[in-house]
């Protein structure tokens, strides 16, 4: 990595944070119900999100999310937060892992990726 690619990511506050998990609901109309229950208290609740990806194998019973936060703060307080608590204790959750990344916000913004809620790439 050259120094100014590590200064590109180094000057970004910009955090991703990724979680899988293994997932074992007793039906899937249950875990499509709570998982839209969870997506309205992300939407709703959760200070500092930019947006989130959700995931899903179904094959492998693996589901997660992809997040982009504006920053450490706010990733960190989201996963120490009550929504995050109460998936990380769901019944049938388990094996979760969460990674937190910096971005690098120059080449992401070539390869078009939407950093702000208000970036129109």
């Amino acid at each position: 990595m050259t120094d100014n690619q590590d200064t590109n990511i180094a000057a970004s506050k910009l955090k991703l944070a990724q979680v899988n998990f293994q997932f074992h609901a007793p039906s899937q109309a249950q875990a499509q119900k709570a998982a839209l229950e969870r997506a309205h208290a992300i939407a709703d609740e959760v200070t500092g999100l930019i947006w989130k990806v959700w995931i899903y194998d179904h094959d492998r019973s693996e589901a997660g999310g992809i997040y982009l936060f504006q920053d450490e703060a706010s990733a960190q307080a989201y996963l120490g937060g009550d929504i995050f608590t109460g998936l990380r204790n769901m019944p049938g959750v388990e094996d979760m892992q969460v990674k937190i990344f910096d971005v690098n916000e120059v080449n992401s913004a070539i390869t078009r990726a939407r950093l702000s809620l208000t970036d129109s790439n």
